[in-house]
C-alpha cells in the first residue's frame, strides 16, 4: 500500500516522524505538493490529511478513489474551537460550559467561583488568542500571568484592571470557555482508528530545578512553561473520552487534549481535537495504516 501525506505548506515534526515510522513498517510513503500535485488516485492509496481544510485534498482523491483519512469537513470542525464546542455539546461529549457571547460569560463569572477563557481566534493554537476573564477574588490574580492578557472584574461585573485594548477584544469575542478553580491534570490522548495509540500528561518544563512554580498555571502552553511527556497513568475515563471525541467530529485520528478533575466524582472534559499534533519517533512507530 502506498501512503501518502497532504499537509499544505506547513512544516511538521511530527508529520516527518510519522512518515519515518511508517516507511519502517514497510509503507511506501511520499508528501504531496501543496498546489499542483500530479498524483494520480487509486483505491490501493491512502492520503492522510495533516490538520488542513482546504479543497486540495478532494481533488487529490479523486472524488473518492482514494482514501482519505480526515476528510475536511471533520477537519474544518476541529480546527475551528466554538464549532468543535457546539460538536461536542451535540454529541454529548463532556467538555467545559461555553458561551457564545460576552455578556453571558460576564453573568457567568460573576455568579459563579470560576474564570473565563475569551477566545479571541477561534482557530488559534497553544494558547493563541486567550483573554482571561477573572474575578477580583480569585487565588491567582497575584500569579505571573506570562504573556496571556488577563482582564479583572469585580463581583458587580465592573472591570478592576485590564488594558483598553483586551477590554474590547472581549465584546467581539463569540467563544468563552468556563475554568475551574482547583487542581486539575491536563492529559493529550493519541486516537487512531478508535483505539488510543499513545498518551501523554502536561508537565511544568522546568520543575526538576525547582523554578516551575513560578510559571503561570492558567494557560498551559509552552511558552508559559509547559510540555507534554510521556506517561501510562491515565484514567480509563480520559481514554473513554478521547475515543469518543475523535468519533464524534467524524475523524479518523486525533491528539484529544482533556482536563481530568480528581475526586470523589472523578470528571473528564474534552478541550479540543489536534488533527497535526506533534509526534515524537516513539509515538509515530505504534500508528499503522490498514
Amino acid at each position: 500500500m502506498r501512503v501518502y501525506f497532504y499537509a499544505g505548506e506547513r512544516p511538521s515534526e511530527g508529520l516527518v516522524n510519522l512518515r519515518n515510522a511508517l516507511r519502517d513498517a514497510g509503507h511506501n510513503c511520499l508528501r504531496l505538493r501543496a498546489r499542483g500535485s500530479q498524483f494520480t488516485a487509486r483505491r490501493d492509496r491512502v492520503i492522510i490529511n495533516w490538520g488542513c481544510s482546504d479543497n486540495e485534498v478532494h481533488r487529490l482523491a479523486d472524488h473518492g478513489v482514494s482514501r482519505v483519512l480526515n476528510g475536511v469537513p471533520s477537519i474544518a470542525n476541529a480546527v475551528n474551537k466554538r464549532d468543535t464546542f457546539q460538536l461536542f455539546q451535540r454529541e454529548g461529549i463532556p467538555c467545559p460550559p461555553a458561551f457564545l457571547d460576552f455578556e453571558a460569560a460576564q453573568r457567568a463569572l460573576i455568579a459563579t467561583r470560576c474564570r473565563i477563557y475569551a477566545r479571541t481566534k477561534l482557530t488559534g493554537h497553544s494558547g493563541d488568542g486567550i483573554v482571561m476573564m477573572l474575578r477580583q477574588d480569585d487565588p491567582a490574580i497575584n500569579q505571573n500571568m506570562g504573556n496571556v492578557p488577563v482582564v479583572v472584574f469585580g463581583t458587580d461585573g465592573i472591570v478592576t484592571n485590564g488594558a483598553g485594548d483586551h477590554i474590547r477584544a472581549l465584546a467581539n469575542c463569540n467563544l468563552f470557555t468556563l475554568g475551574r478553580i482547583g487542581k486539575r491534570t491536563e492529559y493529550r490522548v493519541h486516537v487512531f482508528g478508535g483505539q488510543v495509540i499513545h498518551r501523554s500528561i502536561k508537565l511544568r518544563r522546568n520543575r526538576e530545578d525547582g523554578q516551575g512554580e513560578r510559571n503561570p498555571t492558567l494557560v498551559r502552553n509552552v511558552n508559559n512553561g509547559w510540555i507534554y511527556g510521556n506517561t501510562e497513568g491515565v484514567p480509563a475515563q480520559v481514554d473513554e473520552l478521547a475515543v469518543r471525541s475523535v468519533a464524534a467530529l467524524g475523524l479518523d485520528f486525533g491528539a484529544v487534549d482533556i482536563l481530568y478533575y480528581d475526586g470523589a466524582q472523578p470528571e473528564a472534559l474534552a478541550l479540543e481535537v489536534n488533527t497535526a499534533p506533534g509526534l515524537s519517533p516513539d509515538s509515530s512507530a505504534l500508528l499503522r495504516v490498514s
